[in-house]
């Protein structure tokens, strides 16, 4: 999930004078006590400044897409890679153009973490929603302005060779458009896009689009969540609803609402003493968990929160359990509530002409709540000295376990410079114990702007300054496995206590990978003591878990079968000697 929120609007404020604000980057190292493997690392060079910001894995592939900025216009650009990294194809296609930056890998974090979208359609192929930017003139009244518009570009990409098959671009003027989501619904995708009509106060609506498998616009559908300024900063999408976060301006207010993928809003929910809300994340039950942090006015010290609602829209509860000054990032999996929180501070440099503030989070924490919203651990780091450490985003790999990126940036505010120093990938085991880390992906300085992983492997993408050029990269990272039983090092050695250097501790006849993901004991071979062993319940349709579930024993039936021949020999003996 490449997380970006409060901070990335912030910097966009900050880049309104391009020409007095610039990047560098800079290395940084870390040892590690286990580390995370780099399977393979692949660079790509579209003639601008490069960054990849989204992945996809299907069918045992993986897809970038992002953006490249050259000569103040941006491109959109695609990739597809095997899982041992072999390149297919690339594309690169014009999206419009850049007014006012030159640091153009900073805005492409503006907006919902999945700000570029895409999906598998039924043939196959490739969906892409990107964003396209067009310059345009208004008249209103007797005065003619310019403003950059932000419409929906919908592309279907043939996934063998990268070329276009289909098109349509969708915009309605005065709207700013950014897409969310994609549903794929039998032959027909639903495309979901949030916008801002800033020809009418700045209202936030979500619209549907339904189009066909040939992009023939089916039906669309509009929702109004605010009628005036109000700012979206997130959203969870699922198979029935769409869950949106962000501030009502207004009112000065976080928000969370839900609405159905009909087009119908179910309800919205305002929060009285905390006015932004930074992300959102769903159980199987349908409750809501939230985060995000009071401030007095944008670009102060706050105060951090989570909450929890039903899924009717009423809070259950509301916690701050570190006093941290903003939550950035809420993930729940099975009963546990993972959140990032971190705590700013302000970096101020002022002479004769100028007063610069730059605030940039240099504490971070990593906690687990449970369902009651208790605190069951949590983790922090510092950032270097005159240096901040960024959530970027996470994911639950198949043990449970949190996956979670972040990006390490020096601020100097005298110069008015960030530094980013390098990336950041760990892997938390139970009660907070860091199991696995990763730092310095590439062998060149890099940004992280996304991770998303499967059972198997993690990916990542950014950019990395290779010889003075920022160009995309894209990364695969395994976990050490050295008896490939599916069980990392690291999990047998803190956790399990399993031989890592043999697959089947117990000789039971499961892998330890297996036995943990079935929930028996890798180091007990008849895990619920009913004479079978875990392996010979699993292969017969027993349950290994159970004392009362067990395969019929082969003995019985060996030793029933042998007395069966032997009365039968006896009896033909009997007759035969009788006829004698």
């Amino acid at each position: 999930m490449s997380l970006r929120t409060l901070i990335p609007i912030l910097l966009v404020l900050l880049l309104a004078a391009p020409n007095v604000f610039q990047v560098e980057i800079n290395q940084r190292s870390q040892s590690t006590p286990w580390e995370i493997r780099l399977m393979w690392v692949e660079y790509e060079d579209f003639g601008g400044t490069d960054v990849f910001t989204q992945i996809m894995i299907s069918d045992d592939e993986v897809f970038f897409s992002g953006a490249s900025f050259v000569d103040n216009h941006s491109y959109s650009v695609f990739s597809r890679y095997s899982s041992s990294g072999e390149h297919f194809w690339s594309m690169s296609r014009t999206m419009g153009e850049i007014l006012g930056y030159d640091i153009g890998y900073l805005i492409t974090s503006v907006g919902p973490r999945n700000f570029r979208v895409m999906n598998v359609v039924p043939d196959g192929n490739i969906v892409l929603v990107h964003t396209k930017s067009e310059v345009v003139k208004y008249q209103q009244n007797s005065t003619e302005f310019t403003v950059t518009e932000f419409n929906t570009s919908i592309s279907i990409v043939d996934r063998e060779d990268g070329s276009l098959l289909r098109e349509f671009e969708y915009g309605v003027r005065g709207v700013w458009e950014y897409p969310m989501a994609i549903i794929v619904r039998g032959n027909n995708l639903i495309i979901i896009v949030y916008e801002i009509d800033y020809m009418n106060q700045f209202g936030l609506n979500i619209t549907f689009l339904e189009f066909s498998s040939n992009l023939e616009l089916i039906s669309r559908k509009t929702v109004s969540i605010f009628n005036e300024s109000a700012m979206l900063y997130n959203a969870y999408v699922d198979e029935n609803y769409v869950y949106v976060v962000g501030t009502y301006l207004n009112e000065w207010r976080g928000f969370v609402a839900k609405i159905s993928l009909e087009g119908t809003l179910m309800w919205k929910y305002l929060f009285d003493n905390y006015n932004i809300v930074v992300d959102v994340d769903v159980d199987e039950n349908g409750n809501i968990y939230v985060c995000g942090t009071y401030m007095e006015f944008l670009g102060t010290s706050g105060e951090g929160f989570i909450a929890k609602l039903t899924p009717d829209g009423d809070l259950i509860w509301l916690r701050n359990p570190t006093n941290s000054e903003i939550y950035f990032d809420v993930i729940y999996y099975s009963g546990e509530i993972f959140v990032v929180a971190g705590n700013y501070s302000v970096f101020t440099y002022e002479n004769e002409t100028i007063s610069h503030t730059i605030v940039m989070p240099t504490v971070t924490y990593v906690l687990c709540v449970d369902a009651d919203g208790n605190m069951l651990w949590t983790w922090e780091e510092h950032g270097e000295e005159n240096g901040t450490i960024e959530p970027v985003g996470g994911f639950i790999d198949r043990l449970g376990r949190l996956i979670y990126a972040f990006d390490i940036i020096g601020v100097n505010a005298k110069e008015m410079t960030l530094s980013a120093r390098g990336a950041k990938v760990l892997r938390f085991g139970p009660n907070g114990m860091l199991y696995d880390v990763r730092t310095d992906i590439t062998e060149y300085d890099e940004t992280i702007f996304n991770i998303i992983g499967n059972e198997t492997s993690i990916y990542v993408c950014g950019l990395a300054n290779r010889t003075g050029e920022i160009d995309a990269f894209v990364a695969k990272l395994g976990l050490a496995d050295r008896d490939m039983d599916g069980l990392p090092d690291s999990d047998e050695t803190l956790y399990y206590g399993t031989d890592i250097g043999d697959s089947d501790t117990d000789d039971d006849g499961l892998s330890d990978g297996e036995e943990c993901i079935l929930g028996t004991d890798p180091k007990n071979p008849d895990t619920d003591g009913d004479g079978a062993l875990d392996g010979e319940e699993v292969r017969s349709g027993t349950d290994p878990l159970d004392p009362n579930s067990r395969p019929p024993r082969a003995g019985y039936g060996l030793i029933i079968g042998t007395a069966i021949i032997l009365i039968m020999i006896i009896t033909l003996l009997v007759i035969l000697l009788r006829r004698r």
